[in-house]
């Protein structure tokens, strides 16, 4: 399937905002929020807008922290879905169901709104990517994590180590983790997550290819990558979305850092560093 897909797939490195205008009549927002003890501490007294499926499972999650971050993530979503829809839905009202492979997607019932949405969070920080009338998928990890030798050949293909080991820098280490943040962007853009191998698809051939220039009118998906720089750690963050033409220059992110800004829906912007693979 992704060798079918492949051939009008191609890695764009055009500069793309908070809000980024597609040709099929979408805009996207990539959001944030701090997942701290300050606003982990008030994600209960939040809890009311969750669903019994969501009480549900993490209430069986025994490990408190992880409960906590489950939490906060379910609670996040709802929260920054209502702000993108500018308060036209209340957090409570959302509804969600399991789509095609497993990829969480909003209720039919919400189909009028067009909307797409994908959540990852590592750590203390919790980023989602929402736009309307095409999918979208979005990974976040901490640019120090580590891949080591063994891990990096369940989760790359022969072609992608090569590239990586083209693309390492002398003296330094090869950019797993900026090559594995684009690629699990890739496979939940897909749908498919982590459920299948990552091995069975390859992004080299995306990342290799000749970026297309902004404004450009050829219809095509495209990687984005940058680095963020917030709550004194830097992240790799990337996004697999379609495009086809990207307006305004400004690279930032929509952030919520704590519980009074998410109800209010008025985060604040932090910058954003456009990264290349090539």
């Amino acid at each position: 399937q992704d060798r079918e897909l492949s051939g009008w797939w191609r890695y764009t490195d055009v500069r793309s905002g908070p809000q980024v205008r597609t040709g099929l009549g979408g805009t996207m927002k990539l959001l944030a929020a701090s997942m701290q003890s300050g606003m982990l501490a008030s994600m209960p007294s939040l809890s009311a807008v969750m669903d019994e499926r969501e009480r549900s499972v993490c209430a069986g999650i025994d490990s408190e922290p992880v409960r906590l971050q489950a939490l906060a993530s379910a609670i996040l979503k709802r929260y920054l879905l209502s702000a993108y829809a500018h308060g036209n839905v209340r957090p409570r009202d959302w509804v969600f169901e399991t789509g095609w492979e497993g990829k969480p997607v909003l209720s039919g019932r919400f189909s009028h709104l067009h909307l797409h949405f994908n959540v990852s969070h590592c750590d203390d920080l919790f980023v989602m990517a929402v736009q309307r009338q095409a999918p979208v998928g979005i990974d976040v990890e901490p640019l120090d994590a580590v891949i080591d030798d063994m891990t990096a050949q369940t989760l790359f293909t022969a072609e992608e180590l090569r590239l990586m080991r083209q693309l390492a820098q002398p003296d330094q280490k090869p950019p797993r983790v900026r090559l594995w943040t684009l690629k699990e962007a890739y496979l939940k853009f897909l749908g498919v997550g982590l459920q299948k191998d990552p091995r069975d698809f390859d992004i080299s051939t995306l990342i290799g290819s000749d970026p297309n220039p902004a404004g450009s009118d050829s219809a095509d998906s495209f990687l984005s990558t940058w680095t963020l720089q917030l709550l004194g750690s830097s992240y790799s963050l990337s996004v697999a979305r379609f495009e086809t033409s990207a307006v305004g220059s400004e690279e930032a992110i929509f952030c919520f850092a704590t519980a009074d800004e998410l109800r209010a829906g008025a985060g604040h912007r932090v910058r954003l560093q456009r990264e290349t693979m090539t």
